[in-house]
């Protein structure tokens, strides 16, 4: 094949044709709602949670799709509570954490088919432990951590429907688990709250993250290529999101002039990051990529997105492997907190000038046997 048509197929169908703009959506434009997205499978699902002005206050548990629209997750039985979906799946499983009145703290599934269930507490436990779940991965595990509140440290746990509890042996915290069975988070390593990020797994066992200079490192999330991104904090520490993998070791993400630091919220499988840009007073939502570094999504809104165009995005929670992205932000018209989903689209001129040039060259490439039959 020509050589030209074969660079410029190439060209056409890499991410870099396409300039980063994206849709916006408010996937709940309902002023009576505060809503906070936490999470986004391939699918386009996203959990979260929303707080409605009504005179019980709750909190829900919710899933949203463009297909299906808002389904709240309903709630575990025995009493008032507040719940909060913290992670989805691919295949549509949420893991979540639920306050009840009376002070306990439990984590519940949810899945279209079974509904929520509590996952109950590790085995000889005390009666009073609060369990926080974080993650969950394709096989339905769980990962999070539990405490009592007279304990000192924390437990990080992984659990599934059918082993229940297991425990790593450490202090700290899991936040995360990908398809591989890696676990990450942070450990409490002296026992004076220095915590570090580690990732774990059954073979391997715990490996810490290294550090960066004057800092203490959280792990937050992990994708399926073993790429970790997690936050650095500290006095003495410029307190900015990082990315790790086992080659090149943990990078600082930085941060814009003028913002205080960057704090890395989720990661996908290209190895995109999105979070906050942290300032003085706001925040602003930001996405970060090896060859663009950090960009402010705001300025990445499709400008014909009308009234939504002006919709201030301080956080941005969840990206999947679509590249969409959900973000919390406040219509400055309205004044209410929502929830958004941004979706990639091509830069339309990008896009019709490649695709004239293609099919110049393939009509080209098409004639020349004809011309070639003629001078025989």
């Amino acid at each position: 094949m020509n050589k030209k048509l074969l660079v410029l197929i190439a060209l056409l169908f890499s991410p870099s044709a396409f300039a980063l703009r994206y849709s916006i959506q408010d996937i709940i434009p309902s002023d009576a709602f505060i809503v906070g997205p936490t999470a986004i499978n391939n699918s386009g699902e996203v959990t979260g949670w929303l707080y409605a002005n009504t005179p019980s206050h709750n909190v829900q548990a919710f899933v949203w799709s463009s297909q299906d629209g808002l389904r709240s997750l309903g709630g575990l039985a025995g009493g008032n509570h507040d719940e909060y979906g913290t992670a989805i799946s691919n295949l549509g499983v949420v893991t979540g954490i639920s306050f009840a009145s009376n002070g306990s703290i439990g984590t519940f599934t949810w899945s279209q088919a079974l509904g929520a269930q509590s996952i109950g507490v590790p085995q000889n436990a005390p009666s009073d432990t609060r369990v926080i779940g974080q993650g969950v991965n394709d096989y339905g595990v769980v990962v999070g951590h539990s405490y009592s509140p007279n304990a000192v440290t924390d437990q990080p746990f992984i659990w599934n429907a059918v082993s229940g509890f297991q425990t790593t042996g450490y202090n700290g915290i899991a936040t995360d688990i990908n398809n591989l069975g890696q676990v990450v988070g942070n450990i409490d390593t002296y026992g004076y709250g220095n915590r570090h990020a580690y990732i774990w797994d059954s073979v391997n066992g715990l490996q810490t993250l290294g550090y960066l200079p004057g800092c203490y490192t959280v792990a937050v999330a992990i994708n399926d290529q073993s790429q970790v991104i997690g936050n650095s904090y500290g006095a003495n520490c410029n307190s900015n999101g990082f990315v790790w993998d086992s080659k090149q070791g943990i990078r600082s993400l930085g941060a814009l002039d003028g913002w205080l630091g960057s704090t890395a919220l989720a990661i996908n499988d290209m190895g995109h990051v999105v979070g906050e840009l942290r300032g003085a007073v706001n925040g602003e939502a930001f996405i970060w990529t090896e060859v663009t570094g950090i960009q402010i999504l705001q300025d990445l809104i499709d400008p014909y997105s009308g009234d939504l165009s002006n919709v201030v995005l301080f956080g941005a929670t969840g990206i999947n492997d679509r590249g969409q992205i959900i973000a919390q932000g406040i219509d400055p018209d309205v004044g209410a907190i929502h929830g958004y989903l941004l979706t990639p689209i091509p830069e339309p001129t990008t896009f019709a000038l490649l695709s004239l040039g293609l099919a110049g060259l393939c009509v080209r490439r098409w004639r020349k046997p004809a011309i070639l039959r003629q001078r025989r």
